[in-house]
C-alpha cells in the first residue's frame, strides 16, 4: 500500500470511547483497534492506576474484556461507553509535604525543571523503563540512534529501533515536570515479545 493509504487506515483504527470508573468518568479515550487489549489496558492503567491483572473492562460481548481478546468480536463501535471495575494501587504517604513549582522560589524551579524526564510505568514496565534510562546514558548508542536512517524496505526490527529513538528524544527534551509516556515503544515490544501476552513483571527476560 502507498503511504497515504497506510495514513487512512492508521486514522480508521483508532476510535474513541468513554470509561466510567466508579465516580470519575474519562471520555473520548483513544484506542487503536488495530492493537491487542493489553495496550488498552494500560492506558487505562496510566489514567487510574488500577493494576492490570486486577481490572475488568466491562460493557462488550462476551463479558471482561480478555486480553487476548479480538476488537473486532467483542462489538467494539466509536463513542460506547465502557465501566471499569478495579481498585487502584495505594500509595505510601509522602514523608513531606508537597511542594507545587508554583510555590517555589526560583532557584528551586529552575533546578526542578533541569532535572531529567521519568517514564511512566504503563502497568508492568519498571524493569523496561529502567533499561531505557540507561541506554539513554550510552552516549554511544545515542548518537548511533541520532544518526540511523531506516532503509526503504521495512526491516524487522526497524519499527523498534525508531520507536526507541523517540521516546529517548523525548527523554532528552523534557524534564521532571511531566513524564513521559513510553506508549509507541512498548505496543512495538508487544508486536516482538511473546511475554507480554501475559501480564507479568518479567520484561527482564
Amino acid at each position: 500500500p502507498t503511504k497515504r493509504a497506510w495514513a487512512v487506515d492508521t486514522r480508521a483504527a483508532m476510535i474513541s470511547v468513554n470509561v466510567k470508573w466508579g465516580k470519575q468518568k474519562f471520555d473520548n479515550i483513544e484506542l487503536d483497534s488495530s492493537e491487542s487489549p493489553m495496550l488498552f489496558k494500560m492506558q487505562l492503567f496510566a489514567l487510574t492506576s488500577v493494576p492490570v491483572e486486577r481490572m475488568k473492562v466491562m460493557g462488550l460481548k462476551g463479558g471482561p474484556l480478555k486480553d487476548e481478546a479480538s476488537w473486532g468480536d467483542v462489538g467494539l463501535k466509536p463513542g460506547m461507553n465502557l465501566m471499569l471495575m478495579g481498585t487502584a494501587e495505594t500509595l505510601a504517604a509522602p514523608a513531606e509535604k508537597a511542594v507545587f513549582v508554583e510555590d517555589m522560589p526560583m532557584q528551586g524551579t529552575v533546578e526542578e525543571l533541569s532535572a531529567p524526564a521519568g517514564l511512566a510505568n504503563l502497568g508492568n514496565t519498571c524493569y523496561l523503563n529502567s533499561s531505557l534510562q540507561v541506554m539513554r546514558a550510552i552516549p554511544e548508542l545515542e548518537s548511533a540512534l541520532k544518526a540511523y536512517k531506516p532503509s526503504s524496505a521495512s526491516e524487522p526490527g526497524e519499527a523498534l529501533v525508531l520507536a526507541q529513538r523517540d521516546v529517548l528524544a523525548e527523554l532528552e527534551r523534557g524534564s521532571s515536570v511531566r513524564e513521559v509516556m513510553p506508549m509507541r515503544f512498548v505496543r512495538q515490544e508487544q508486536k516482538n515479545g511473546k511475554m507480554w501476552k501475559h501480564v507479568r513483571q518479567n520484561e527482564t527476560n
